[in-house]
């Protein structure tokens, strides 16, 4: 047999299983307390609250793996804003987003197709933490002695042109 043939009847018998098989119990269950007249009107009543409450399930689990699809398409979003980087195609200049993985090396351009080498740069730096309050009083101190500075080289240069 065929693996689509094989997947169709494994469909079809799921089908009775779940579908039919309860309500036929039911109606067998029927027929045993009250004859042979309550199997079809069971058994119809039985089908028709199998399918109710199935579609009703089905509906719900929809919904929740509605709701898990898109919490982890959130995540994965969250996760590539922190790993993905823009980067320029050396040939045409087009800008081309690259995930930040140090195992790869190049990428190929989504516009001319041109196949590019990644170098990746970093650099570090101290971080200091400084007091604003100090910083601006040295920064004022600063500024009142060049300005006296420079009124005196102004004296200076006056008196200089005077003689």
């Amino acid at each position: 047999m065929k693996d689509t043939t094989k997947k169709f009847f494994g469909r079809l018998g799921e089908f009775a299983m779940y579908t039919l098989v309860p309500p036929a119990i039911v109606a067998s269950g029927c027929w045993l307390a009250f004859g042979v007249t309550a199997i079809a009107p069971s058994f119809l009543c039985a089908l028709g609250l199998d399918l109710i409450v199935g579609f009703g399930v089905n509906g719900y689990q929809t919904v929740k793996l509605e709701k898990v699809k898109a919490e982890l398409t959130m995540a994965q979003m969250d996760y590539e804003r922190g790993h993905l980087v823009g980067v320029s195609c050396a040939s045409c200049g087009a800008r081309n987003i690259v995930p930040l993985d140090l195992t790869i090396d190049g990428f190929e351009c989504d516009n001319c197709h041109s196949k590019n080498k990644l170098y990746y740069e970093f650099r570090a730096s101290t971080i200091m933490d400084l007091d604003r309050e100090k910083v601006m009083e040295v920064a004022r101190k600063r500024m009142q002695e060049e300005a006296i500075d420079n009124r005196n080289d102004a004296w200076d240069r006056a008196e200089a042109l005077l003689k």
